[in-house]
């Protein structure tokens, strides 16, 4: 982390299902007006993502299910 960087939390959502929540830590500089910080938080996703051993899938279930 550089020294004049926080750490940040921001909770990502999806705009249409307010139940998928991700949360990620990053880096940023210390609270400004001048910074966008929602814009820093979206791309550290994007950068987690596209890294992708950062990123591990813990759990996978189903939320509906098909009866035949």
């Amino acid at each position: 982390m550089k020294s004049n960087c926080v750490k940040w939390r921001a909770t990502l959502a999806h705009k249409d299902t307010e139940d998928m929540q991700i949360t990620i830590e990053f880096d940023a500089p210390q609270f400004s007006d001048n910074w966008n910080y929602k814009l820093l938080a979206k791309l550290a996703f994007i950068k987690q993502i596209t890294m992708g051993e950062q990123l591990v899938v813990n759990n996978v279930e189903p939320i509906e299910t098909k009866e035949e």
